[in-house]
């Protein structure tokens, strides 16, 4: 995606083409990953762990982040993928793909 922007911004205006499948694959991707966390894993995790080592791991992911990551890493994550998933927006209603604008503007109405 960043090579295709590069040379979008240098005139290449094909690439942008390329850059909107490159976000939409991205978008797809990222979309089956959180869907699979949020449907499978996570509630297979809440089956299998009692509460009390759910109570752990969220206390040894939060000093994780604090130790190593960095505090606030997560959430500055979510904000940056709110922010990509707007520009991408944008560049699909430039391409004229407007058979994904709604279906990305509701993802990214989820995030808000």
């Amino acid at each position: 995606m960043a090579e295709a922007s590069g040379k979008y911004k240098q005139g290449d205006s094909p690439a942008l083409f390329e850059f909107a499948k490159r976000a939409r694959d991205y978008i797809a991707l990222l979309t089956q990953h959180i869907n699979k966390e949020n449907n499978v894993l996570f509630p297979m995790g809440e089956r299998v762990l009692s509460a009390k080592k759910q109570e752990e791991l969220v206390e040894a992911f939060e000093r994780l982040e604090r130790e190593r990551i960095g505090e606030g890493t997560w959430k500055g994550d979510r904000l940056n993928f709110r922010e990509n998933l707007g520009k991408a927006i944008e560049i699909l209603k430039e391409c004229g793909s407007d058979g994904w604008l709604g279906k990305y503007e509701k993802e990214l109405a989820l995030l808000s």
